[in-house]
């Protein structure tokens, strides 16, 4: 689910599960992943660094407390699922890095998917002066500062037919495997009557 995640939005989403399991919640929301975006500290983008600025504020206008100050790394192994808001969310970022043409979901994206849609955390966010609009903005001028590693082989093709949404039109899928049989027998009648030359 996250192949196309760089360390940072990874992280962000590890930050998540954290907040989310020290609250001993049964899912991961978008606050949580609200939350977890003020605690990325790799990533050099102004919004980033703007949201940092506001982690005591962002938790007080979503209703989530502080994590205990302890001297010990904090240790979850359990997974728990995102809720549906956050499901979105991610689908969302996905979507915001192929309008930008990239491969990889940067925190950047995550930011923008939290405020694709009506939620608690894009709510703290819009009152605090973050919009869609100044994000997208921002992304744009941290991608030319700081372009994206190259995708790995084939990945744009994969991200290409991921867009069609094939899954969602099953005849679809089922001519085109038709219509590919088709050629792909052809292609091998055609060799074989050039190894055996003319009847």
């Amino acid at each position: 689910m996250f192949e196309r995640y760089t360390d940072e939005a990874k992280r962000v989403i590890y930050f998540a599960l954290i907040e989310a399991q020290h609250r001993n919640e049964e899912n991961i929301s978008v606050k949580d992943i609200l939350i977890a975006l003020t605690r990325e500290s790799a990533s050099p983008s102004i919004e980033a660094t703007r949201l940092r600025g506001l982690a005591v504020a962002l938790r007080a206008a979503v209703g989530i407390p502080h994590l205990p100050i302890t001297s010990r790394p904090y240790k979850y192994t359990s997974a728990i699922p995102l809720d549906d808001d956050s499901k979105m969310a991610i689908r969302q970022a996905e979507i915001a890095a192929n309008e930008d043409r990239q491969y990889w979901v940067d925190s950047d994206h995550l930011l923008r998917g939290l405020l694709a849609f009506p939620t608690q955390a894009r709510d703290a966010l819009v009152s605090f002066g973050l919009d869609l609009d100044s994000v997208r903005r921002s992304s744009k001028v941290y991608r030319r500062e700081f372009p994206s590693a190259r995708a790995p082989k084939w990945a744009r093709l994969k991200v290409f037919l991921s867009r069609l949404k094939l899954n969602q039109h099953p005849d679809l899928v089922r001519l085109l495997a038709a219509l590919s049989l088709i050629v792909l027998l052809s292609l091998i009648l055609i060799l074989v009557l050039k190894v055996r030359g003319p009847l």
